[in-house]
């Protein structure tokens, strides 16, 4: 690898001349080059461009931002000679603005050299710029952080994290678990070999499309205490979309998905029959506000028991953790799954969305895989969140005597309304 020189003297980098800086708008007055380990780095972060610190010293992530991010790297056991630090765009944006893209792609042949050269184990990419400029897309960081992705990037295939930015943390300290979790995760890739993505077993998950299978799947319904029940419909609306499949699973890493399309609607006998089971057993829901009295409309008895989206709520406060994606991931390392079937089928949420898209439009074996996840991570994430709950007596009595019960009344109030 070509040495960088960072020193008192006028800052260079063997990489500068592949950006170009005629049609840039930040041309320094002096850029920032890259450090760190230069014999085959195992991890790369790459942030966003230099702020005030940073462009003082000469140095990416230097400053208040690259001070947290070490102290976190020590924490969690990373070997610092093996890291290298560089960012996005070379050169500081006034006021600490974000780059434009115009400077991002500028900078981007300077940024693929450098990658091409470093040549690290695993790519970590630090808040919305890094994030964007080497994955594409425009989804934010707080919903992609935590992801991995197999990219081709600067002449080879790279593995990429995205992650939040030790400065965005600083603003925001609740976000701290965050980072630290994702930082864990591929610092248990680098020292043990763990994996950073465990896809869901989806040979495991079992569509129930005929009449056979629909029986055997009641007769064991009714054998189970608490099952996970997940439904996938058409749209939001409870009075007038429809239910596509339904989802269950009352064991970790298996799941049934039953085509309600094909055997439940239109059926008064498959109907009553599925009706019986599911009002023998407690009934676990992501969300259940939503999905409760969606089967319950549809004359479904329900009992509703556990809510996984509640009892996180309960157990972590902090916003914007409380989706079942955003859940799996952090705890099992799951895929985005579902953003990958949103970003495949142009669904709300996709890079090409399409308004008129919905559910309805995905293949049925690809919605039987999708809605079989979500009911296996639901049931795992009922069994691990209940016995956090059970461990704290206070958190317990809160969540089955406050929080359940009020989130019922207020589904009752939605579809009864209040008087």
């Amino acid at each position: 690898m070509t040495s960088i020189v960072v020193g008192e003297g006028k800052r260079t980098s063997p990489y500068i001349d592949m950006a170009d800086c005629d049609s840039c708008s930040l041309q320094g007055p002096e850029h920032v080059p890259g450090w760190g380990c230069e014999d085959t780095p195992r991890v790369m972060f790459i942030g966003e461009a230099p702020g005030a610190d940073e462009d003082r010293m000469g140095k990416p992530f230097v400053g208040k931002a690259g001070k947290l991010l070490r102290e976190t790297l020590t924490e969690v056991g990373m070997d610092l000679t093996k890291v290298y630090y560089t960012n996005t765009c070379m050169c500081r944006p006034k006021r600490n603005r974000d780059p434009y893209v115009r400077e991002i792609r500028a900078c981007l042949p300077r940024l693929e050299e450098e990658v091409r050269d470093v040549d690290p184990d695993i790519i970590i990419v630090m808040g919305n710029t890094a994030a964007k400029a080497i994955l594409g897309g425009s989804r934010g960081i707080t919903k992609r952080r935590g992801t991995v992705r197999e990219v081709e990037f600067a002449g080879a295939t790279r593995t990429v994290l995205a992650t939040l930015h030790p400065a965005g943390v600083l603003r925001n300290p609740e976000a701290f678990p965050d980072m630290l979790c994702d930082l864990e995760a591929v610092q248990g890739y680098l020292e043990d070999g763990d994996p950073l993505v465990v896809e869901p077993p989806y040979g495991n998950y079992t569509p129930v499309t005929t009449q056979q299978g629909l029986e055997d799947l009641c007769r064991d319904l009714r054998r189970q205490g608490m099952v996970a029940v997940d439904i996938e419909t058409t749209g939001l609306d409870m009075f007038e979309d429809r239910i596509l499949t339904v989802g269950f699973s009352w064991e970790r890493e298996t799941a049934f998905v039953l085509d309600w399309e094909a055997l439940i609607e239109g059926n008064p006998g498959n109907h009553r029959m599925l009706r019986e089971a599911l009002g023998e057993v407690s009934c676990s829901f992501q969300y259940g506000q939503y999905d409760a009295p969606f089967l319950e409309l549809r004359g479904m008895k329900i009992n509703w028991a556990f809510d996984t989206m509640l009892a996180h709520y309960v157990l972590d406060e902090r916003a914007g953790s409380h989706g079942l994606e955003r859940q799996t991931i952090d705890r099992y390392r799951a895929p985005d799954y579902g953003s990958q079937l949103a970003d495949r089928f142009g669904l709300p949420g996709g890079v090409d969305s399409d308004d008129s898209s919905s559910f309805a439009d995905i293949p049925r074996e690809d919605l039987y895989a999708y809605n079989g996840a979500d009911a296996d991570y639901q049931y795992r994430l009922t069994e691990d969140l209940g016995a956090e709950l059970h461990e704290d007596e206070e958190l317990s009595r809160l969540y089955y005597e406050v929080v359940l019960p009020a989130a019922k009344h207020f589904a009752e109030f939605y579809v009864e309304g209040m008087l």
